[in-house]
């Protein structure tokens, strides 16, 4: 299910809206990983406030998709220079409600097997 960004990330000649969450997995760790490492930031002992955004953007375009942009286009560069505030807000939302539906369902299920 996709949902809509308020103020949209700008790319090409339009700003895109429809954005899609799922959540980190292993591979996606792995992932988000070698980026900070490209990055440069795992060697950085102490990281500026932009530095810090960049690795939670590394996690973040992990479990994000926007449609009209390329996964491999969709780098913790763009999110941090593109990105809105209140956008990041309503992602992280979305990835939050996504994991506890999940937990629930597991919870739900759990309690179905044990009667």
């Amino acid at each position: 299910s996709s949902d809509l960004l308020l103020l949209g990330i700008p790319y090409g000649n339009s700003r895109r809206f429809d954005f899609e969450v799922r959540l980190l997995t292993l591979g996606g760790e792995c992932a988000a990983l070698e980026k900070i490492a490209e990055l440069g930031l795992d060697e950085k002992e102490k990281l500026t406030k932009a530095e810090q955004m960049l690795v939670d953007l590394a996690y973040l375009s992990e479990q994000l998709d926007i449609i009209g942009i390329a996964q491999d286009k969709l780098t913790p560069q763009l999110l941090l220079d593109n990105l809105a505030t209140d956008d990041y807000v309503l992602i992280t939302q979305a990835i939050a409600d996504l994991r506890k539906k999940h937990i629930d369902a597991g919870e739900s299920q759990s309690k179905v097997e044990a009667e």
